[in-house]
């Protein structure tokens, strides 16, 4: 009897870890099927919408070409309110339902142009969300 139920506990656990294994192996598969679909949608843009959006990028003197956003650096800010419905973070004013004598904390990135073919770079220095802090 010990030895039927120590099989029977063996076969189970053996189901189990491959049941694991195959799980975990779907689910990269279907990662990497995602992955692979937004490649393809990219390499579908028509030689017109990449020029549209090349044009743009260029007729923004702020943007830059063949190059990327990234984030370089990132935290949060803790700011007391003095007056009612604003802030000041890094020296810049915000306004919002602030209210006077509560500290809020307000989360910034520092963004860098980084070579990318292909892209354009909308965001270089200091943000907090899409406001520009410096």
């Amino acid at each position: 009897m010990k030895k039927k139920t120590l099989t029977a506990c063996a076969v189970v656990c053996t189901v189990s870890v491959l049941g694991g294994v195959c799980f975990e192996r779907t689910k990269k598969q279907s990662i990497s099927t995602a992955n692979l679909l937004a490649n393809v949608e990219a390499l579908t843009e028509t030689e017109e919408e990449f020029e549209t959006r090349r044009s743009e990028c260029y007729s923004n003197m702020e943007y830059n070409w063949n190059m990327a956003s990234i984030c370089v650096e990132s935290g949060f800010e803790h700011v007391t309110c003095t007056v009612s419905g604003k802030i000041s973070v890094f020296g810049v004013e915000l306004s919002g339902s602030y209210v006077k004598d509560h500290i809020y904390t307000i989360p910034w990135a520092r963004y860098q142009c980084e070579e990318s073919n292909g892209n354009c770079c909308t965001k270089q220095g200091l943000y907090t969300g899409d406001t520009k802090l410096a």
